[in-house]
């Protein structure tokens, strides 16, 4: 059974991959204490050549220049990855502050849309996990859904009460919505480009697109590439080719959005600037924090941080 096959950049759609990053299977098992050996190993047996990261010749998006199988992809999400780990983290109250904050961004966002109170707000939550932030969103006034491809995770949201679409089909009854969310996402999806469009297609004219995605940039990538191939593993377990399949950064984040039709409103971080209530988010005041944010990344070109994005799709 063929378990992978050649992918093009999902940024510009090119062929011209340049090999940055070559894994080996123990490498990744290494850095990933929740994997069971044996049986990633199994699922990838003759085809660990497919454990690499090239950089694209045309626009400088980093990627997995191959699809893994279905069969690979169950294997690794459904019997490989520490269930009880992942939902532990739910309890953290370090995330769950951050989701609070998320949503009030969100909400604030929407009030300057013309929004005086809530009802009728309607949000999509795509890949959804364990629920968690749709449950900071529930409540009188909001109607709040999530998808997800795990059935652990949707039948705990379920059982808490978090409504959770059944399959595609129901997902898109439920729109037009007023907000997309995507928390660690895109890096998982071996064609994000669609799913943005997803997102563009459900969307109220006017709505509002978030998601989140890593940020590694150029040096820690490099960094990390010297340290695999004197045969450690690499620093974090997101480099990982058979799950994160997509690296971004800033700027490959923010094109791949925009790309997609959206208007860039700015980063979690321009966004906490712009809404002090002296400030309370003008448009010039926008503009100069997005314009210092962008200059830094081409300035800052090590680290690795999350990054939280808000786009509008135009009226």
């Amino acid at each position: 059974m063929k378990t992978k096959t050649s992918r093009r950049c999902p940024l510009c759609e090119q062929d011209e991959p340049r090999l940055i990053m070559q894994l080996t299977l123990d490498q990744i098992v290494r850095a990933n204490p929740a994997y069971e050996r044996d049986v990633i190993e199994q699922a990838l047996t003759g085809e660990e050549g497919g454990l690499t990261y090239s950089q694209c010749h045309g626009c400088g998006m980093v990627y997995c220049p191959h699809s893994w199988g279905d069969e690979v992809l169950k294997v690794v999400y459904g019997k490989a990855l520490d269930y009880e780990k992942s939902r532990a983290n739910t309890l953290s109250i370090h995330k769950r502050i951050w989701l609070v904050d998320l949503w009030g961004m969100l909400l604030r966002l929407v009030s300057i849309q013309g929004y005086e109170k809530l009802g009728g707000l309607k949000l999509i939550d795509y890949g959804c996990g364990w629920g968690d932030f749709l449950e900071v969103v529930k409540g009188y006034g909001v109607e709040g859904t999530g998808y997800d491809e795990d059935p652990k995770k949707v039948k705990f949201a379920a059982e808490r009460g978090v409504r959770v679409a059944r399959n595609m089909e129901e997902l898109s009854s439920f729109g037009p919505v007023d907000i997309f969310v995507m928390n660690s996402v895109l890096e998982h999806l071996q064609d994000p480009a669609s799913i943005l469009k997803y997102a563009w297609d459900h969307l109220q004219p006017g709505g509002y697109l978030m998601f989140g995605v890593m940020d590694y940039r150029k040096k820690f990538l490099a960094r990390n590439a010297k340290t695999v191939g004197r045969g450690n593993p690499a620093s974090t377990h997101n480099l990982n080719p058979i799950e994160h399949v997509n690296i971004y950064d800033y700027r490959t984040a923010r094109a791949s959005g925009q790309k997609a039709g959206f208007r860039f409103l700015g980063t979690e971080t321009v966004l906490r600037w712009a809404m002090h209530p002296r400030i309370r988010l003008g448009r010039p005041w926008m503009w100069l924090f997005n314009e210092m944010e962008r200059l830094s990344y081409h300035i800052v070109k090590d680290g690795d941080r999350p990054l939280t994005m808000f786009f509008r799709k135009p009226v």
